[in-house]
């Protein structure tokens, strides 16, 4: 049973650090645009 809540612990953490991954290339790419505007 601990091997099952490590694992889904770990998953959360993954989907965490995709979820901040791709909110960092949004606002990347968000400030990509304002460049090509300019």
């Amino acid at each position: 049973m601990s091997d099952l809540n490590t694992r889904i612990v770990d998953m959360d953490r993954i989907r965490k650090q995709l979820e901040a991954e791709k909110l960092s290339l949004c606002s990347t790419i968000d400030e990509y645009r304002e460049q090509i505007h300019i």
